[in-house]
């Protein structure tokens, strides 16, 4: 039985990873399952949603400013 509620909390967390990727496909947030689920325990831990969107944003207009750079 043990084994049986394990494989459950597995694939419960799968199912719930696979609906996080969805919803954030369907936003086009450009974030890939890593960095969906670091976002989500961050959130868990406490921190701003709002923030984090607003530092992720900020990188990567950063990242962009840097490509264009080397583009040059």
């Amino acid at each position: 039985y043990a084994s049986g509620k394990c494989i459950g909390v597995k694939v419960y967390i799968l199912i719930r990873k696979c609906i996080l990727l969805e919803i954030s496909r369907l936003l086009n947030t450009g974030l890939d399952m890593e960095s969906l689920s670091i976002c989500v325990r961050l959130c868990e831990q406490g921190i701003n949603p709002e923030a984090l969107s607003s530092v992720i944003k900020e990188l990567r207009r950063a990242s962009d400013s840097l490509k264009v750079v080397d583009l040059r």
